[in-house]
């Protein structure tokens, strides 16, 4: 019911215990989205379209520092600036890749131009109408609580049935290891994958029952 008080946010515990690593290069790409977002409205779009592209290729090889809106923001930017180039298949592809793993996504015609938003339903529609498949995520050890795509699946091992089959992004949380993301490949015939977990010496104190016993009392609840 906290979770309901207007000014207060859970944060969970794993989240504070592993605190990513941004670097000079990743911080200033975050500052890069606000910007492509005007020029892909008003401006050179192949511009947008390369860089783009390798702020993708930025964001995925550091999934545990980018927040899921910004790798969206990325692709939608690359799939907008292609669309303006008239390349309407390619732009297909990167739209139905988002709807993978977002498939509510609404396209914002008030932040990309209004001229893709059909091109984007086109993929939504195909994607969404597309084969569904099983993933099954294990994890050493066992018992950490898995998200996929954002969505609390529970305690590992878990197999989550249902999802559309490509790309989607699997979170890790353990109170005594570090967090793990990582992007998995859901294919027809459904797929498996395991994690090993990496130990947190941050979560000495939170994780320890010797710890924990000798300050019971003293926290409080």
């Amino acid at each position: 019911g906290l979770g309901e008080v207007p000014g207060v946010r859970f944060t969970h515990p794993v989240d504070v215990l592993s605190p990513p690593d941004i670097s000079e290069d990743l911080a200033f790409s975050f500052d890069e989205l606000e910007p492509l977002a005007d020029q892909v409205r008003t401006g050179d779009a192949r511009d947008v379209a390369d860089r783009a592209a390798s702020l993708i290729d930025l964001f995925e090889q550091n999934l545990l520092a980018v927040r899921r809106e910004q790798l969206i923001d990325a692709y939608m930017l690359r799939g907008v600036a292609l669309c303006r180039l008239n390349r309407a298949r390619d732009a297909e592809a990167i739209f139905s890749r988002v709807v993978v793993f977002r498939e509510g996504y609404e396209y914002d015609s008030a932040r990309y131009p209004a001229e893709c938003a059909e091109t984007f339903a086109t993929a939504r529609d195909r994607t969404l109408a597309g084969p569904r498949a099983s993933l099954e995520v294990n994890t050493e050890p066992t018992g950490a609580e898995v998200y996929v795509d954002g969505r609390s699946y529970g305690p590992s091992p878990v197999v989550i049935d249902d999802l559309l089959v490509g790309d989607h992004y699997i979170t890790i949380k353990h109170i005594a290891y570090v967090k793990a993301v990582e992007r998995a490949t859901v294919a027809r015939t459904g797929s498996s994958v395991s994690y090993a977990l990496l130990p947190n010496p941050r979560s000495a104190l939170v994780a320890s029952g010797e710890a924990t016993s000798a300050l019971r009392g003293e926290l409080g609840e």
